[in-house]
Parts: structure tokens; sequence; C-alpha cells
């Protein structure tokens, strides 16, 4: 039954079940909370690494409670691109527009999931592209990049909620990784 408070809690209880069910520790719980269609809130916890996130709109983002900021990397040539799959890019169109991107990187990895995510807010990355996702793994996503002084968009550089695809960077790379994905 639908409230009529403007509020709307979303959950993920385990994010990344596949790492979850193999053993590998990047999964994680995902919360975001709502008012009247923005996200005020969203929340990353990775039980298994000790590692948690929360971005809270217009207060910033915090990760293990610390302030933390994207990087600021501004060349592709020393950036780090993270994806959660590579055989979801093949199988959704995207490797050409990965492969593109990638060949310039420093370095690019998958098992993304909701760490890479926490990986680009916390700057310890630059972007993160998931090729197909739902509501509820990119709804907390907003706020912690947006708020860690990120970007966060579809593939094709639309705003609107929600994304069927997603490109989050530390901002400064957005435009040029946006570019690889459009030729």
């Amino acid at each position: 039954k639908e409230g009529t408070s403007g509020y709307r809690w979303i959950i993920d209880p385990l994010d990344s079940t596949i790492s979850f069910i193999h053993g590998v520790p990047l999964f994680g719980t995902l919360l975001a909370v709502q008012k009247d269609g923005q996200t005020l809130l969203g929340l990353i916890n990775m039980p298994a690494l000790e590692e948690m996130i929360i971005g809270v709109k217009g207060s910033g983002t915090f990760h293990n409670g610390r302030p933390c900021r994207v990087s600021q990397t501004a060349k592709i040539s020393q950036a780090t691109i993270l994806t959660t799959s590579c055989t979801t890019l093949l199988k959704h169109h995207r490797q050409e527009g990965f492969s593109k991107l990638t060949a310039q990187a420093a370095e690019s990895r998958t098992w993304g999931d909701c760490y890479g995510y926490l990986l680009v807010a916390t700057g310890r990355a630059e972007i993160m592209i998931d090729p197909v996702l739902a509501p509820w793994d990119i709804a907390p996503m907003l706020p912690i990049i947006t708020e860690a002084g990120g970007r966060i968009t579809d593939l094709d550089g639309c705003e609107d909620f929600p994304p069927r695809h997603v490109l989050a960077s530390n901002g400064l790379l957005h435009e040029q990784a946006l570019a690889a994905f459009a030729s």
C-alpha cells in the first residue's frame, strides 16, 4: 500500500549476489531514502570489508564516518575504470565503448557492483560503468556520487531517474567517457 508522506525507502538487502555466492567479499546492502521522487540519502554497507559510505543531499558523502571526495584525476591515461561484468557489457552492446575507453586508461577492473561506486566516491577509482541495473541498484548511488563531487548519468548523458545503464565518474572525466560510448 502506498503511503501519503511522500517518503519512499528503497532497499537492496544483497547487492552482488554472485559475489556473495562465490565467497567474494564485494557484496553489500544498499539503502536509499526518497522524498517526493528526490533521493535524499544513499548508503552502501560492505560488511565483509568493514566499509560503509553514506551520501546525504546537501551534507556530503562520508566513508566510515569521515568526509570523502572523488579523485581529481583529469586524464583518462591516469584513470582506473570499473565495471561489474564484461559479459554484461557484451550482452547489452556496450563492449565497444568500454574497450575504447579502457584502451586509453591506466587500469580497468571488474567485480564492481556497489563496491565500484564506493571506490569512485572515495577517490580510489575514477569511472564506474554499469550496462544494466534496477532502480534499487542505482538510487543509493545518486547522492553518494554527487555529494562526493562526482557526476552520474546514463551512458547517453541523461540524468533522468531511473536510468537503464549508468556512468558514474569523478566529474572531470565524464564527458570523455560519454564520448567513447557515443561513437
